[in-house]
C-alpha cells in the first residue's frame, strides 16, 4: 500500500491498486461543506442528512472520490447502492466507526473497511454457520473481522434484498493470507466469487476480484 503525498486538515488519504481496483480510505473527520467539491446532486442528498456523523461520512466519501476524479457524479439505485451514471466504472463505498471507503473498478465492485475491535467477538454466530465456524480461529479478532468483511462485501456486491448472511453468502475456504474463496446466492444462483482482503495496522479492507 502506498499514502498519497497529500494532507488536508492533518487526514491523509491511503490509496492502493489491485487488481485493477483503486482502493482510497481515511479516517473520519469533520468536514465542512466548503472543503470538498461537490456536485449539485452531491448538494441536493447532503442537505437532507441530518445527523452530524452521517453528513461527516458523506463529504469523506466525496473528498475519496474527487482524489479519484472529481468529475465523477455518484447517483443511487433504489435499492441503495450507489453507481456513477453513463460510465464503465463501478464504485462501492464503506464505512466504519473511524473510517470512510471509496473504490473504483471496471467491474461490478463490492468493498469493506472494518476496525479490528473485540466487539467482534459477541456476534460471530450471527454470520457464520457451522462450517464457517470452523474455518476461522474463534479466538482471533483479526481472522473474525476478516469473515465479516468478506460477507459485507458480498452483501454489497449482490443485487438481491433480504439476504441472510449464513446461508446466502458463503465462505468455503480461505488461504489465510489474501484471497477468499466463497460464493453468494443471486436470482436463485449460485455465484462464486473470489475476495481480496488485506489487514493494515488494526483494519481490514476487502473486495472482489475478477
Amino acid at each position: 500500500m502506498s499514502d498519497l503525498k497529500m494532507k488536508r486538515n492533518e487526514i491523509s488519504i491511503n490509496h492502493f491498486k489491485k487488481n485493477n481496483v483503486d482502493f482510497f480510505f481515511s479516517r473520519k473527520m469533520e468536514w465542512k461543506e466548503s472543503d470538498i467539491v461537490l456536485h449539485e446532486a452531491d448538494i441536493d442528498r447532503y442537505s437532507k442528512i441530518h445527523n452530524s456523523d452521517r453528513k461527516n461520512e458523506f463529504l469523506g466519501v466525496r473528498n475519496l472520490r474527487n482524489q479519484y476524479n472529481s468529475r465523477l457524479e455518484i447517483k443511487y439505485l433504489s435499492n441503495g447502492k450507489p453507481v456513477i451514471e453513463n460510465s464503465s466504472e463501478h464504485i462501492s463505498i464503506s464505512h466504519s466507526k473511524n473510517y470512510v471507503a471509496f473504490a473504483v473498478a471496471p467491474y461490478k465492485i463490492g468493498i469493506d473497511i472494518e476496525e479490528i475491535h473485540e466487539r467482534i467477538l459477541k456476534v460471530n454466530g450471527r454470520f457464520l454457520n457451522q462450517r464457517e465456524l470452523e474455518l476461522f480461529n474463534l479466538n482471533s479478532l483479526a481472522d473474525l473481522t476478516v469473515a465479516w468483511c468478506a460477507k459485507e462485501t458480498l452483501f454489497k456486491l449482490n443485487d438481491n434484498s433480504g439476504l441472510d448472511f449464513k446461508t446466502d453468502l458463503i465462505i468455503k475456504n480461505w488461504d489465510k493470507n489474501s484471497t477468499i474463496f466463497a460464493e453468494m446466492k443471486q436470482n436463485s444462483q449460485w455465484v462464486n466469487v473470489n475476495l481480496h482482503f488485506e489487514i493494515k495496522d488494526n483494519l481490514v479492507l476487502c473486495f472482489n476480484f475478477e
